[in-house]
């Protein structure tokens, strides 16, 4: 498979929000430039916003156990964490830790 020009990983609880919105109608503009990774557990209506664009650089793992964390922060490029309602989230120093 062709490596994207770089990969971005998310960590988090998935809910219909602006911001998701957002996220995702720009990586259906980076098709076959972008992929975005998304770990945690996902709404029923952020699952139903998946399904109105065309994302296929975009990967839904899940809620993933701590201990394959750190794989999954090691493949992206990029650490993406688009939350306002934690100050500092856990998941910034695991996913420094994992390069």
């Amino acid at each position: 498979k062709h490596k994207a020009a770089f990969d971005v990983v998310m960590c988090l609880e998935f809910r219909r929000v602006l911001s998701d919105l957002w996220l995702l109608q720009v990586f259906e503009r980076l098709s076959g430039k972008a992929e975005l990774h998304l770990l945690g557990p996902m709404s029923p209506e952020f699952q139903g916003l998946l399904t109105q664009f065309k994302l296929d650089n975009v990967h839904v793992r899940g809620a993933i156990a701590g201990s394959a964390l750190a794989g999954e922060y090691g493949r992206g490029d990029i650490f993406y964490l688009p939350s306002i309602e934690e100050g500092y989230g856990m998941v910034i120093p695991q996913a420094m830790a994992a390069g």
